[in-house]
Order: structure tokens, then sequence, then C-alpha cells
């Protein structure tokens, strides 16, 4: 039995750095909700449990079956987590999840057959593009990413925090083990998910949503130092999957108390945050300096390695330049609308901080445990770069700062009117819209249907329609496929 386990799992410092960060972003969120008032919260830990089990099963597997059925498990544990904050975003949520899963199983049989029996490198270019896509639906990759912001609108913020800390990262997990040589189309997507995700962020007034985008953003690094096929970008990517889970989860929780606070999600509301809650302010500053890659903390250290990308091209280096003025444009608006927008005859002098042990530490630990991966980011990578060129990084973001600065300034720092929250009837909207504009046809404000259930119902017609032209012996054996999938993970272990 044991022997049949170790075939099946592979420890090494490489998966126990992930299921260890893993494990701390779940530990951290849950923290965080002794200050929620859930129901059923037994129940709720009883689900991060499992999910946490599923996840370490995706992580530490060489079987792809054990795989399929690891992420099926953080399907179903993350669509039950997101209960509690909504039934419609959950069902959304699971609905989505359930075409990526069918797609991806279909994927995994295809590389199976072509002699891939175990999780390893994938040498075929097309093999390649198909896990990509497979797993693109699941970690919001350019193109496939829709639902991603509609989630997060409406997700508790402990919720949000692990599917943006770490969720979203399990497929550039199983990326890293498959795609070891590069994929030029991984490569140029990551720097269209940079460009187009950073462009939403600096437009979005609701903050979770604006994180939501600086996610697929940041996820783009992650797809470049992959898609590269450069070693030093490579641990990049390794390193900045660490360093934005935990960034990301501290800045999503620190939402939370914002909105908790404002009583409203959109940056304007939070006027005057410097002067009424300082603590939570210097937290979230240093959050998303991570996630801008300002020296001294560790998310210099990820992008530093994962601009080796370019290698010798001139071009791409100026377009990574570009993509991190970027992310400066998109922090410093919410820091100007958001932190240090001060007006003293609306200010709440009360000046009601984080106190509670629980959310401070929940917020805190994640950016402490970032500040002492700086310091030893050559161990966790395992690459001998003992030299980050820190004046050079230093002088090269003080450039970044000045130009999204003076743009800024000049643009009167993006001030635009609140936005609709996304929601999947918006989205509908906006394709059906995209589809009459090529057929001359006139553009629609609404939907005459609730697109969510007709979705739904869809997907329930199908399945009976199926069900019903099977023939009966084979209906009465479709039963047992639940049943075969257990016994087949029971002999597999």
């Amino acid at each position: 039995m044991l022997d049949l386990l170790l075939e099946n799992f592979t420890i090494n410092s490489f998966n126990l750095i992930f299921v260890t960060t893993g494990i701390i972003i779940t530990a951290v969120a849950l923290l965080s909700t002794r200050d929620y008032s859930y129901a059923h919260r037994k129940l709720f830990y009883l689900c991060n449990l499992i999910y946490v089990v599923s996840f370490t099963m995706i992580i530490m597997t060489n079987n792809w079956i054990v795989f399929i059925i690891g992420w099926e498990l953080v399907t179903v544990t993350t669509f039950l987590m997101l209960l509690w904050g909504s039934n419609k975003i959950a069902r959304i949520y699971l609905i989505i999840q359930f075409i990526g899963s069918n797609f991806l199983l279909y994927v995994v049989l295809m590389i199976m057959n072509a002699g891939y029996s175990t999780i390893g490198p994938i040498n075929e270019f097309n093999l390649q593009v198909l896990l990509i896509l497979g797993i693109g639906l699941k970690s919001a990759i350019i193109g496939l990413h829709f639902w991603l912001p509609i989630v997060h609108s409406r997700a508790p913020s402990p919720v949000s925090a692990i599917l943006s800390g770490w969720v979203v990262k399990l497929g550039f997990i199983i990326l890293l083990k498959t795609v070891i040589s590069g994929n030029i189309l991984l490569f140029y997507a990551g720097i269209v998910m940079v460009i187009y995700a950073s462009l939403e962020a600096i437009f979005e007034t609701d903050y979770k949503v604006l994180l939501a985008y600086s996610t697929i953003s940041q996820l783009g690094f992650i797809a470049i130092g992959i898609g590269s096929g450069n070693i030093y970008a490579y641990w990049g990517s390794v390193l900045h999957i660490v360093v934005h889970g935990l960034a990301k989860t501290s800045l999503f929780l620190s939402s939370g108390y914002w909105i908790k606070k404002t009583k409203s999600r959109t940056i304007y509301a939070f006027k005057n945050g410097w002067l009424v809650d300082r603590k939570n302010s210097i937290l979230t500053i240093v959050g998303l300096s991570v996630l801008a890659g300002f020296p001294i903390l560790a998310g210099y250290n990820s992008k530093y390695l994962i601009k080796y990308a370019a290698g010798n091209s001139l071009i791409l280096k100026y377009i990574f330049h570009g993509l991190s003025i970027l992310t400066y444009l998109y922090v410093f608006r919410f820091l100007k609308w958001g932190i240090f927008n001060i007006d003293k005859k609306a200010a709440d002098f009360s000046k009601d901080e984080v106190n509670d042990t629980n959310s401070f530490l929940s917020i805190s630990i994640p950016l402490f445990l970032i500040l002492l991966i700086t310091f030893i980011s050559n161990n966790l990578t395992g690459i001998n770069l003992t030299n980050y060129k820190l004046f050079n990084g230093l002088l090269n973001n003080i450039i970044y700062i000045i130009i999204a600065l003076s743009v800024l300034k000049i643009t009167n720092w993006i001030y635009i009117k609140e936005k609709p929250v996304p929601s999947m009837d918006i989205f509908l909207i906006r394709i059906k819209n995209w589809y009459n504009s090529i057929k001359g046809k006139p553009k629609v404000e609404t939907l005459e249907v609730d697109m969510e259930n007709q979705i739904y119902n869809i997907l329930i017609k199908f399945a009976k329609l199926v069900y019903t032209y099977l023939p009966k012996k084979i209906q009465s054996q479709l039963l047992f496929i639940p049943i075969a999938i257990l016994l087949l993970l029971l002999f597999i272990l």
C-alpha cells in the first residue's frame, strides 16, 4: 500500500514549497473568518480541510487521474465555500468549472494516449497548447478569465483570498511541471494578460474587482516566465506564485475590513483611509508594493527573474518596462482615491483601526512571510543568483513611479463614475452587443431572459437528452460511474 502511494505521489522541495504556501494561505483566510458571522461554521472548516487535502493531491501527484480527481474536489469544496456568500454566484462558478473540467478531462486522456502516463515534461507543442486551454478556464488565462471578476465581486473576502491567492495558481503549478522548455503561445498570452488586466484595473472603481483584474495581470507575469523557456524566468514564476499568493491573500482580507468600515466597495468611499485606519493603510500599501515589484520586497525578486524572459531582445525589455508602469498606474490610482483622498471635513477621527488580534494577524502574517522570502529567494528557487541589482532596480522603479504619477496627474487621476458590479448578465450583454455590431443590429441594454438560469437549464436539458437516447442497459450503468471513480482512486492509492 505504501509503495503504491509513493509511486503516485512525489515528495520533494519543489512540491513542499507549494503545499506549504497553500496551507498558510488557507489557515490565514480561516483566521480572518472569525470576524464573519457564518452559519454552520464547522461545516465551513470541514470544507477547507477537504480543500487542503485536494490541492495537496494536485501538487504532489504524478498521476493524471489523481490530478483530475483532486481538482474536482477543489471545485466542489470552493463551490461550497462560495455558498456562504451567494447561492447565485456559487452556481455560476460551478457551471463554469463544470465546463472546464470536461474539456480538461478530454485533454488529459489525449495526453495519456500520447504516451505521457505520468505528469512530467510534455514535448509536443500541440499537446502543450491543449493543456494550456484545458487549464485556462480554471486558472483564468486570457480569453477564459471572464468568470474571475464576476465571482470575486460577490464572494466573501476570505473565499476571494483562497480563490485568488491559491486556487487559480494550481493550473500554473501543473504547467511548471509540463511546459519545461517553454511555449511561445503561453509567453505572448502572458504579455496580453498583463496589458489587458492592468488596463481594466486602472479604470475600475470597485476595489474587489480591481484586485481580481490585478490577479489576472500578475498571473500574466507567471505565464511569461513559464512560456519563455528561460531558466531564470522559470524560477521567477515559481517565486511569483508563492509571493503573489501571499500578497493577494493579505490584500483581499484587508479589502474585507475596508468594505466593512465604509459600508461600500467603491474606492471613492475609502476616503480618509490613512486618517481613520493607519494600520490597515500601511498593510495595504505594502501588499500593493509587492505587486508592483518594488525593491526590498520579494515581488521585486520574482519579477527581476521573470524579466530574463526578454533575453537579448531590446523590444521585449522595453515592453517589460511598460508592463511595470501599468502596474504602478493602478496601484497609485487606488492609493490616491482609496487611501490618501483626504477630506478633513468628512474625516472620521474615531480612528477605528484594525485592533482585533485575528484581523491584524490574518493581514500581516502573509506580508511578514514575504519580507522573509526576500532574503531567502535563492534557497526557494534553487538557483545561484545572489545579486538582484537592487540599485539598478531602485533606479528603474523610481522612473516607473515618476512616469505613472505624471500620467495620473495629467489625467486627473483617471476619475470616472462608479461602474456597476460585474455580473454574468453584463458579460453576456457585451457578447451580444459585439455580435450585433458585426450583424449591424442595434445594441441592447438588457437581456430578455435570465441567462444564468438559461445556461443552467440548457445543461440540464442536454443531460436529459443524452440520457433519453442512450440504451436502457447503458442508462443503469451510468449510475456506477461515481462508484467506479472511487474504486479507481482506491486502486491507485
